[in-house]
């Protein structure tokens, strides 16, 4: 990691005269080595537990995490507007696009999670000039709004990023969207076949999963056929993947108004009849403008990081 900026430019460090104090702030963040599993891969995931200091009235029945260690020390740095409840976290959160989890004690009973009920993949295969219209838009909307179930929807709001945004687009208002997260139905709590996440110190807990299909349907993906009389297809999409996005200089761990720019023309272009379908390989082109921002991005979490455990 290079030098860092002087402590005048710098509120992590300790002669900075803002320098942020960890036992001072009204939410505290704990450093949690866990074990994440989806429905096909185990990773070694670090994660920080963000919590109201003290007594928290209404605290819901989940521990907020993220794994983002900027996430933490936003949280830490505006404490004063991110607290002093667990809602409050929620709000902003879920307001400004950050990715985070909502840990539940693990349930006792193994019931089934409605995400696996579903059997689609994309939103279909097309031949290889087609070529997409307004009409093929709307219909994309209407499919995902009708496979955004309770848990699912979850999931994506608290996906962040690409995923995020076009989950919000079925909301009237952003409270309907934290509505969603602080109470959620008895019914749609995150099951035993959903996201576990293992800690070496509290247990085990699951969280709503976000799985492929469900995500490939949100970002508005077609399979293409290369060619006439050939079964190879190409994945082709209204908006980018989330590890498209993830990788791009437009991410910076929140939804900044750059990237709400960069959206509404892009759906502006679709609405107008003069927008393409994308593949990785273009998405990955179209959204590499700002290489910079994912080396500056990188150092800020290192320092973040550093300054949590230490």
């Amino acid at each position: 990691m290079k030098r860092p900026p002087p402590p005048d430019l710098w509120d992590l460090h300790g002669q900075n005269t803002l320098h942020i104090d960890k036992t001072r702030t009204s939410l505290t963040c704990e450093h949690l080595i866990t074990t994440i599993t989806t429905d096909t891969k185990t990773t070694e995931v670090t994660i920080w537990a963000i919590r109201c200091r003290g007594y928290s009235p209404n605290a819901p029945s989940f521990t907020i995490a993220v794994t983002d260690p900027e996430t933490a020390v936003q949280a830490l740095r505006q404490s004063s507007t991110w607290g002093p409840n667990e809602s409050d976290i929620i709000q902003q959160l879920v307001s400004q696009g950050y990715p985070f989890h909502t840990l539940y004690p693990r349930p006792r009973d193994r019931k089934r999670g409605e995400w696996s009920t579903r059997s689609s993949g994309s939103l279909g295969f097309r031949p290889p000039d087609f070529k997409p219209t307004p009409t093929d838009y709307a219909k994309y909307e209407a499919t995902r709004e009708r496979i955004l179930t309770p848990s699912i929807t979850r999931a994506a709001l608290k996906r962040g990023g690409i995923i995020w945004r076009l989950t919000l687009e079925i909301f009237e208002s952003l409270a309907d969207a934290v509505d969603v997260i602080l109470n959620p139905s008895e019914a749609s709590l995150p099951c035993w076949n959903g996201l576990k996440i293992k800690t070496r110190s509290e247990g085990e807990y699951v969280d709503d999963l976000l799985d492929r299909e469900a995500e490939y349907i949100i970002c508005g993906v077609y399979d293409v056929y290369v060619q006439t009389n050939d079964d190879t297809t190409a994945e082709k999409s209204w908006w980018p993947k989330q590890s498209a996005w993830d990788s791009s200089g437009l991410n910076l761990g929140y939804w900044t108004p750059d990237c709400e720019d960069w959206y509404q023309h892009r759906l502006s272009q679709i609405r107008a009849d003069k927008a393409e379908l994308r593949s990785a390989t273009q998405w990955q082109k179209s959204m590499n403008q700002q290489k910079k921002s994912r080396q500056v991005r990188q150092s800020n979490r290192e320092c973040a990081s550093k300054f949590l455990e230490g």
